[in-house]
C-alpha cells in the first residue's frame, strides 16, 4: 500500500516585489525529487518559520511554502516542495 502524498498549494505569485523585505534564514542542505531541506542559520529559539511561509531565491523568484518543521529547537531544518 502507498501513502498518497499531500496536494502541494503553490504560491500565486512567482516573484516578489522589491518592497518586500528579504530574510536570509538558512542554507539548502539537499534537494531530493521534490523537496528542498534549508538548514536553518538561526537558533529555533530565536525564530521558527511557520508552515506556509513563503520562500524564494535573492533574486525574489518564489521556490515554495513551507511544508514541514523538523530537527532539533537548536538547529531547526524546513522543508518545502515543489
Amino acid at each position: 500500500h502507498e501513502i498518497a502524498e499531500p496536494e502541494i498549494a503553490l504560491p500565486s505569485v512567482q516573484k516578489l516585489d522589491e518592497a518586500v523585505e528579504l530574510v536570509r534564514f538558512g542554507k539548502v542542505e539537499s534537494v531530493i525529487e521534490n523537496v528542498v531541506v534549508i538548514r536553518a542559520d538561526t537558533s529555533g529559539n530565536y525564530r521558527v518559520l511557520d508552515e506556509g511561509t513563503v520562500v524564494c531565491w535573492e533574486d525574489r523568484t518564489v521556490i515554495g511554502n513551507i511544508f514541514e518543521t523538523f530537527g532539533s529547537v537548536q538547529q531547526p531544518f524546513y522543508s518545502i516542495r515543489f
